[in-house]
């Protein structure tokens, strides 16, 4: 037949198999248990998220302040930009074309937060190398 009895008709047949199991499904207990799983899992994803972001920021403000401490103020700022490539800085630094200041920037959180190694040039020397974050 057609899965339901003589007895039962039709209607009977759909509420019994489809329609209260489902409406059981969405009772108060077992909607706040998916509901606290849900908070859980989302509490879950932005801890991992913000633990993320703070392993992005350790890394690059210590590439930062490790490639700042590496300068020789008076040295010649050739080879600096390809030193710094190296070291992992942002690859807009291959603009510098020999002006006065040269922020070698390491990116901490994208898109914002950047710790840069500024260095100011005087006729091709380095006359000074600081540690500047922004956010």
């Amino acid at each position: 037949m057609n899965g339901f009895s003589q007895k039962e008709s039709w209607y009977q047949y759909i509420s019994n198999e489809f329609i209260y199991p489902a409406m059981s499904a969405l009772q108060p207990k077992s909607c706040l248990k998916k509901l606290g799983k849900v908070a859980l899992a989302l509490v879950i994803l932005a801890s991992v998220l913000f633990a993320y972001m703070l392993y992005l920021e350790n890394i690059a403000s210590t590439q930062a302040k490790d490639f700042c401490s590496q300068i020789v103020i008076g040295s010649t700022v050739v080879g600096l930009v390809e030193k710094a490539l190296v070291q992992g800085a942002d690859e807009h630094i291959k603009l510098f074309k020999g002006q006065d200041e040269l922020p070698i920037i390491f990116t901490g959180t994208p898109p914002f937060s950047r710790h840069i190694c500024w260095v100011k040039v005087k006729d091709g020397r380095i006359i000074s190398a600081k540690v500047v974050h922004l956010d």
